[in-house]
C-alpha cells in the first residue's frame, strides 16, 4: 500500500541523470562524513568561456529514435526506416489497404558535420542454426510442421570498450494464425562498422547451463568495462559475464538497492545507501565476485556517469549535470542547460554523453499534441563568452524549478532579445541533515540586500513576511496597464485570495482548490462545518470510522490545517497573530485523535481507497485537490455522483476550502528591470502556456475551453459517420479511458457533465483563501502542540506557548 503525499506539503523532487560549465559553479562537497553543505561562497560566472546549443535535423527516412549511447567521439543510435517493402490488409469495408514497411537499423553520426551514415555490417536477425529444419519452420508435437515470422527489436545500446557497441535485442516469432513461437533474447557486441564479434545469451540464474537454449528476458541497462566484463540490470538482477562470453555471477533481491552505473573505466557499481546511511558508490568485483570497495558520493548523485581529469564523475540533478572535483572533493554545478537555452525536459537521462573535446551530445523530444513531434541532435559547444549577445540578466529564485515553467524559461531566454532569465534553484542546498538549507541561505541573501528579480514560489516560501517586509511589487498595477492581460480575463476568485489587504504580491499562473469529500447524504445537510458537526456526522457512521483515510497521521493533518488556515492565525503586515483563540484549539482538537504514528507493518487489511472507505461507512471525508478535469468525472463517478465538496471545519463558518497553486511569480521591488521582469510574468499567460499546464489554467479564456472539451462526448458511428444508437434508441458514447484503485473495479471515463461542471464552478466560487505554508511557524505549532497530543499539556497551555512563541518569532523577523 501506498500512502498519498498531502498536496501542501513541501516537495523538493531530485532528479537522477548525469562537463564544463554553462555559467555558474555552486559548490557542494561530497564526503558525506565532511563534504554535505554547499559552500557560502558567491556563485562564480564564467566570463572566458559560454556553452551555445548547436541542433541537427534527422534525415527525413528516420522516423524517430529508439536507442543511443555515445562511444569515444562517436554517437550510435537506432531508428526504424522504409526498407521499400510494402504489405497490405483488407479493412472492415472490405478495401485492400497499402503500407510501407520498416526495418531497424544502426546509424553512426558524425558530429563535426552532421553526416549519418548506416552500419551496413549489422544483421538484423539473430543466426539460429537448425540442420533438421528450414528457417522459420518449427516441428509440432503431432509432426506437422509450422512456419513462423520473425520480429527483431533492439532495445538498449551501450559503448563497449576500445569504441565497439554493445545491443540487446529481442526476436519474437509469432505464425500467421497469431500462434506464439519461441523468443530469443541476446547480448551482442558490435565494431564501428556494424561487424558482430561476440553473442552472449542472457541467463538469470548460476545455475542456468543451457545458455543456447530459446528465452526470452528483459534488460534495462547494460555496462561495461575496460576488462571486458559486461554488465546487465533489469531492475531484479544484475548479471555479470566474463570477457570471454561465460556467466561469471550475479547480485538480486535485497542486494539491489539503487542504480546500477559506472564510476570509472574500470568501476561497475551500485549507488546506494552504506551502513551508516551516506550515499556510496558499491564496485561489483568480478575477482571476488562480491561487492568491492565503496566510495563516498554525493548524497544527490543517484545515477552517476564516469567523469574526466577534473571531475571524478558526473550526475544530473534538478535538470543540471553536476560533477565532483579531484582536486578538492567539492561538488560544483558544470552544466546549466536553461542557461544554454536547452530544455533538459526533453532531454532523457540516458540519451546524452560526454566528447572527449569537452562537448556534450543529447538526442531531444520536442513533443507536440497538435503536431507532429520532433527530435534533433543536440551538441553543446564550448565558444568565448564575448561572442554571445549580451542581454540584462534577471535572476529567478526558486526551490525545485516547475517543470513547465523550465520550459517556458528556455522558450522566454530564446525568443527575447532584450531579457535573459537566470535561474537559481535553492533546492541545489538541501542536505541530507538540512532540508531546508536552500530557504536558509536565500532568506540569508535577502537579509544581506541580495534580493532576487523574480521569485517563484509553491508552498515554500514565506511571501507573507517578504511582502510585510517591503520586498515585493504589487502586481495589479501591471496587470492593469497591461494590453492584453487584465483582471477580467483572468479568473477572479483564486486571484483575489492571493492578494493581501488589497495588493496582489503573487501572482498564480495556474491554480488548484484544495478541499474535503464527503457523501451527499451523510454531510450533505449540514450548513456549517464547525469541529461539533464533524463529530456529529462522524457519529452516524459505524463505529470505528474515522474522519479521514487511516494512515494521516497528527503532523500530516496538522500540516494540511496549518496551511489551509494560514491567514486565518497570521498577518505579517500588522505583525500579530492569534493562537490563543478558540478557532485555532478547536483546529488543535481536531487533530489530536488522529494516530501520532501508523504502523505500516501491522496492517493487513487489504487496501481500499478512500472513495470505498466512503461507501463503506469507514471515513467521513477525503482530502483532496482538484486541480484539472482530466480526473473530475472520477472523482464524481467513484462515489456514485453522491458528492459534496464541503472542506475542512472552520469554526466561523467560513469556507473549508483554500487554493493551491504550482506556481506564483512575484516582482522584488529591487529588480533590476522590472519592466522585463513582467515581460517574462505575462509570457506565462499566453494561450500556448496555459494550454500545456497541468492545473486549471488561471486564464480565463483557456479554462472555460479546457471546460468545454472535458465535457464534449464522443459517440460510436458507422461508416458514414452517423451516430450508433442503443436498443432504447440512445446514442452510444465512446469511453476515454478508465480509472481505478489497487484491484477495485475499473470504472470506465466519459465526458464531464454539467452537473459536475457546476459543482466545480460552486467550489471555486466559494473558496476564498490561499494556502500559505511557513517552515519556522509550522516547526513551532508542532513542537508546543506534542505536548497537548501527549496528553502533558492542556489545548489552553498549549495554545498559549504558541502564541507567545509565535509573536516572538514575527518580531524577529521585522
Amino acid at each position: 500500500m501506498t500512502k498519498r503525499l498531502l498536496c501542501v506539503c513541501l516537495a523538493l523532487v531530485l532528479l537522477f541523470g548525469v562537463l564544463a560549465g554553462c555559467s555558474k559553479n555552486e559548490a557542494q562537497t561530497a564526503d558525506d562524513t565532511k563534504k554535505t553543505e554547499q559552500s557560502d561562497t558567491e556563485d562564480k560566472t564564467s566570463t572566458q568561456f559560454a556553452y551555445q546549443a548547436q541542433y541537427f535535423d534527422l534525415p527525413e527516412d528516420i522516423q524517430w529514435i529508439g536507442t543511443s549511447c555515445v562511444t569515444g567521439d562517436t554517437l550510435y543510435f537506432t531508428a526504424s526506416v522504409p526498407d521499400g517493402g510494402k504489405e497490405t490488409y483488407t479493412d472492415e469495408n472490405g478495401e485492400e489497404i497499402s503500407y510501407d514497411t520498416y526495418s531497424e537499423v544502426i546509424f553512426r553520426f558524425d558530429l563535426d558535420t552532421g553526416e549519418c551514415v548506416q552500419l551496413d555490417n549489422y544483421v538484423a536477425e539473430p543466426v539460429v542454426e537448425n540442420p533438421d529444419m528450414p528457417d522459420g519452420v518449427t516441428m509440432n508435437p503431432d509432426g506437422s510442421m509450422q512456419t513462423f515470422n520473425s520480429s527483431t527489436s533492439i532495445q538498449t545500446m551501450a559503448a563497449g570498450a576500445d569504441g565497439t557497441l554493445w545491443l540487446y535485442r529481442q526476436t519474437s516469432r509469432y505464425a500467421d494464425d497469431g500462434t506464439e513461437g519461441d523468443s530469443i533474447s541476446e547480448l551482442i557486441q558490435l565494431d564501428a562498422h556494424g561487424t558482430l564479434l561476440r553473442t552472449i545469451t542472457p541467463v538469470s540464474d548460476e545455475e542456468t547451463d543451457d545458455t543456447d537454449s530459446w528465452r526470452y528476458t528483459y534488460i534495462d541497462s547494460i555496462l561495461s568495462d575496460d576488462k571486458g566484463y559486461v554488465y546487465t540490470y533489469d531492475y531484479q538482477t544484475v548479471n555479470v559475464y566474463g570477457p570471454d562470453g561465460s556467466f561469471v555471477f550475479s547480485k538480486s533481491g535485497d542486494e539491489l538497492n539503487g542504480q546500477i552505473c559506472q564510476l570509472s573505466a574500470s568501476e561497475v557499481g551500485m549507488t546506494t545507501s552504506s551502513a551508516d546511511g551516506k550515499m556510496v558508490f558499491k564496485q561489483l568485483d568480478p575477482e571476488t565476485k562480491d561487492w568491492g570497495k565503496e566510495t563516498p558520493v554525493s548524497s544527490r548523485a543517484w545515477n552517476i556517469l564516469p567523469g574526466n581529469d577534473v571531475y571524478a564523475y558526473f550526475f544530473m540533478d534538478n535538470g543540471n549535470i553536476f560533477g565532483e572535483r579531484r582536486d578538492n572533493g567539492e561538488v560544483e554545478k558544470v552544466v546549466d542547460w536553461v542557461a544554454c537555452d536547452v530544455d533538459s525536459n526533453n532531454i532523457n537521462s540516458d540519451q546524452f554523453g560526454f566528447l572527449s573535446d569537452g562537448r556534450i551530445v543529447a538526442v531531444t523530444y520536442d513533443y507536440s499534441d497538435d503536431g507532429p513531434s520532433k527530435q534533433q541532435i543536440l551538441v553543446l559547444n564550448r565558444v568565448d563568452a564575448a561572442s554571445v549577445t549580451a542581454k540584462t540578466e534577471l535572476t529567478l529564485a526558486c526551490l525545485y524549478l516547475d517543470y513547465n515553467l523550465r520550459s517556458q524559461i528556455v522558450k522566454f531566454n530564446k525568443s527575447n532579445p532584450d531579457y535573459r532569465i537566470v535561474v537559481k534553484d535553492y533546492s541545489e542546498y538541501a542536505t541530507d541533515d538540512d532540508y531546508n538549507a536552500g530557504l536558509t541561505k536565500l532568506n540569508t541573501e535577502i537579509i544581506s540586500g541580495n534580493v532576487p528579480d523574480i521569485l517563484v514560489n509553491g508552498t515554500e516560501l514565506p511571501i507573507g513576511q517578504y511582502a510585510a517586509k517591503g520586498l515585493l511589487e504589487d502586481l495589479w498595477p501591471y496587470l492593469d496597464a497591461d494590453p492584453e492581460y487584465s483582471r477580467d480575463k483572468l479568473m477572479s476568485q483564486p486571484l483575489n485570495a492571493a492578494q493581501t489587504d488589497g495588493k496582489l504580491y503573487r501572482l498564480p499562473i495556474d491554480f488548484g482548490v484544495t478541499t474535503a469529500v464527503g457523501l451527499g447524504k451523510v454531510v450533505g445537510e449540514y450548513t456549517t462545518w464547525t469541529l461539533a458537526d464533524v463529530n456529529d456526522a462522524l457519529s452516524k457512521l459505524p463505529e470505528g470510522a474515522t474522519v479521514f483515510n487511516k494512515y494521516y497521521t497528527q503532523a500530516e493533518m496538522l500540516q494540511y490545517c496549518i496551511a489551509m488556515n494560514a491567514e486565518s492565525f497570521m498577518n505579517w503586515q500588522d505583525g500579530t497573530c492569534s493562537f490563543d483563540t478558540d478557532e485555532f484549539r478547536a483546529l488543535l482538537e481536531f487533530v489530536k485523535p488522529f494516530p501520532a504514528e501508523y504502523d505500516w507493518q501491522s496492517d493487513s487489511d487489504d487496501y481500499e481507497s478512500d472513495y470505498t472507505r466512503l461507501k463503506n461507512g469507514k471515513q467521513l471525508l477525503y482530502p483532496t485537490s482538484l486541480s484539472g478535469f482530466s480526473d473530475l468525472y472520477y472523482t464524481f463517478a467513484a462515489l456514485n455522483n453522491d458528492i459534496r465538496f464541503i472542506g475542512f471545519p472552520r469554526e466561523d463558518g467560513s469556507s473549508g476550502n483554500a487554493f493551491n497553486a504550482s506556481c506564483t511569480l512575484s516582482i522584488s521591488t529591487t529588480c533590476k528591470d522590472k519592466s522585463g521582469a513582467w515581460a517574462f510574468i505575462r509570457s506565462t499567460l499566453s494561450d500556448d502556456y496555459q494550454e500545456s499546464i497541468w492545473n486549471y489554467p488561471i486564464v480565463k479564456s483557456v479554462f472555460e475551453a479546457k471546460a468545454q472539451e472535458a465535457m464534449t462526448q464522443e459517440y460510436e458511428t458507422d461508416a458514414d459517420g452517423n451516430q450508433i444508437l442503443d436498443d432504447d434508441g440512445n446514442p452510444i458514447p465512446i469511453s476515454s479511458g478508465g480509472m481505478s484503485y489497487g484491484n477495485e473495479p475499473m470504472i470506465e471515463l466519459y465526458a464531464v457533465t454539467q452537473e459536475q461542471y457546476d459543482a466545480v464552478l460552486a467550489l471555486i466560487d466559494s473558496t476564498t483563501t490561499f494556502v500559505d505554508y511557513d517552515q519556522n511557524v509550522l516547526d513551532i505549532i508542532s513542537d508546543e502542540a506534542a505536548g497537548y497530543f501527549a496528553g502533558s499539556k492542556t489545548v489552553e497551555e498549549a495554545s498559549k506557548l504558541i502564541q507567545s512563541r509565535v509573536s516572538l518569532y514575527i518580531q524577529e523577523q521585522k
